[in-house]
């Protein structure tokens, strides 16, 4: 996973060199003078996030507070596209799990950094000769395909299932393997039934 395998929306290509300003929410440690402690506070505050390498580097004020990767456990959640606001949920370059509310600017700049973290968060394709699932050998008679969700390099038989990906900015129906599918289907059964458009099992 990681930034330079995804395709960089334009707006995006344009501007990471100087960075993006957003308002984002995130806990302010504050002196308690009765306890003499510091207690967490949440504030909403301006910073920039710089891509570099792999990873995202956040400034306020001229100097970095923090950083993270697309390997660490990143996940895009609570969207709010009428308040410009979504949540990022990853595990910093310290080890340290944290929640941040974001705030963009327009809808189309709130659109565009949501597709592209998702699309950031894909499993790179591995290469394999084989299938990575029943073992059977790529040739003439059996294809190689790869899995959207894990990124197993699979055979036909071993990826019957297609499905929308909405996590990873997969809007339509793509091919899933037979594990990830499983995985799906236990996960959505409770909420969706499985012939509807979001999921379904080839005969």
């Amino acid at each position: 996973m990681g930034i330079s395998g995804s395709k960089k929306p334009k707006f995006l290509l344009a501007k990471f060199a100087e960075g993006f300003e957003f308002e984002v929410c995130m806990p302010n440690y504050v002196e308690n003078t009765s306890s003499s402690t510091h207690c967490p506070t949440n504030i909403w505050c301006i910073v920039k996030f710089v891509h570099k390498n792999t990873s995202i580097s956040v400034i306020k004020e001229g100097q970095e507070i923090n950083s993270f990767n697309f390997d660490h456990n990143c996940e895009v959640t609570n969207e709010q596209p009428e308040e410009l606001i979504f949540t990022i949920k990853f595990t910093d370059d310290y080890k340290k799990s944290l929640r941040w509310k974001v705030r963009c600017k327009t809808l189309e700049e709130y659109s565009e950094w949501i597709k592209f973290l998702k699309q950031s968060l894909r499993s790179k394709w591995i290469i394999s000769s084989k299938c990575q699932i029943c073992s059977k050998s790529f040739g003439f008679r059996v294809r190689k395909h790869h899995c959207r969700k894990c990124g197993k390099c699979i055979c036909d038989d071993c990826s019957p299932i297609r499905s929308t990906l909405p996590e990873l900015a997969y809007t339509e129906m793509v091919r899933i393997c037979t594990e990830c599918g499983k995985k799906i289907e236990s996960n959505r059964k409770s909420m969706l039934p499985l012939d509807t458009p979001n999921f379904t099992h080839r005969k």
